[in-house]
């Protein structure tokens, strides 16, 4: 398996997020998941909502 899926309508990422980081970043793989550092505590939702940030504007879509 690999970090994503694509099934010609939807991107699906498989993704390892490392909450509480120095920097919000890309930080290689994670098995067979993309990992992503957060500089954000693992608390209240903040790295998950730090990760959609940080996807959204990657990826250049609105949020």
């Amino acid at each position: 398996m690999t970090w994503y899926q694509f099934d010609m309508v939807d991107l699906h990422l498989f993704v390892h997020v490392q909450p509480n980081s120095k920097l919000t970043e890309w930080a290689g793989t994670h098995g067979d998941r993309i990992k992503v550092k957060v500089n954000a505590p693992p608390h209240n939702n903040a790295a998950n909502q730090a990760c959609y940030k940080f996807f959204t504007k990657f990826f250049q879509v609105p949020k």
